[in-house]
């Protein structure tokens, strides 16, 4: 359920963007939609973190050069820094280190991770017992 919700959204999110006509209003939303990405960072909503910088990240969104030509350099900085935080290197460290560190709840955590933890404790646990 939380993966169709996950699909749905960002394909909302991509649909809105590429609705727009002008090069300037797809980078409005663009914009907009970097400062709900800083503003869930800030909430602790992971989940919803990832989804919208998946729309963004999406081949349909990202390849629009021209529109990001017009994304503040404001904007790109805090874009870049949310793709640092949701890199998928080491495991996604560095979203680990910002989900455990999170103090205030509620936290939302990035569903990915916790699906991809539990089936590895899952085979961990049937080699176990079938050895």
């Amino acid at each position: 359920m939380f993966f169709l919700h996950f699909l749905q959204f960002s394909r909302w999110v991509c649909k809105l963007i590429l609705a727009e006509e002008s090069i300037e209003e797809r980078a409005d939303w663009i914009m907009y939609f970097i400062d709900v990405m800083e503003s869930l960072a800030g909430l602790n909503s992971w989940n919803m973190l990832m989804c919208v910088y998946a729309a963004l990240n999406n081949t349909v969104v990202y390849r629009l050069k021209q529109t990001w030509q017009y994304v503040s350099d404001d904007h790109q900085q805090v874009y870049d820094m949310i793709a640092e935080l949701l890199s998928p290197s080491k495991k996604f460290n560095n979203l680990r280190e910002a989900m455990n560190s999170a103090t205030e709840p509620p936290v939302l955590p990035y569903f990915g991770i916790c699906v991809g933890d539990l089936e590895k404790v899952e085979s961990i646990n049937v080699e176990t017992i079938t050895t």
